[in-house]
């Protein structure tokens, strides 16, 4: 595992957690998880997950999306996975019905865009 295998970046109150390689296996899921959790755990409350460079996903990799957003949701916190349409992942979140669980999206600036709406809907107008 290489140090640009994530990498971060934030957008406004977004956080963006970008899985730089083709291939998400067991080998791949610990850091995953434990960026999730250090990013909650430093007061993130919006968090994107960002697979579109990714074309497969084993099922320890998928049980920990799972996990991160069943945690999230649980700290009233938001998360959204990008994944591209026409990728084999896709179809693995399709067929597994992940895809009406989770919140997915094609492309980073739809994510951005839901964030978005979501963010300034729930904020009250002072």
């Amino acid at each position: 595992m290489y140090d640009n295998d994530f990498i971060y970046e934030e957008v406004g109150d977004i956080c963006i957690e970008t899985v730089n390689f083709t291939r998400a296996t067991l080998k791949e899921t610990e850091t995953l998880r434990s960026r999730i959790q250090n990013d909650i755990n430093n007061g993130k409350t919006n968090i994107i997950i960002d697979l579109s460079l990714c074309d497969f996903c084993d099922s320890s990799f998928i049980g920990a999306l799972v996990v991160c957003t069943k945690k999230s949701f649980a700290n009233n916190n938001k998360f959204s996975i990008i994944i591209q349409p026409e990728s084999s992942l896709s179809d693995i979140f399709h067929a597994t019905r992940l895809d009406k669980v989770l919140s997915i999206f094609k492309t980073r600036d739809e994510a951005l865009k839901y964030f978005d709406e979501i963010i300034y809907k729930t904020k009250p107008i002072e």
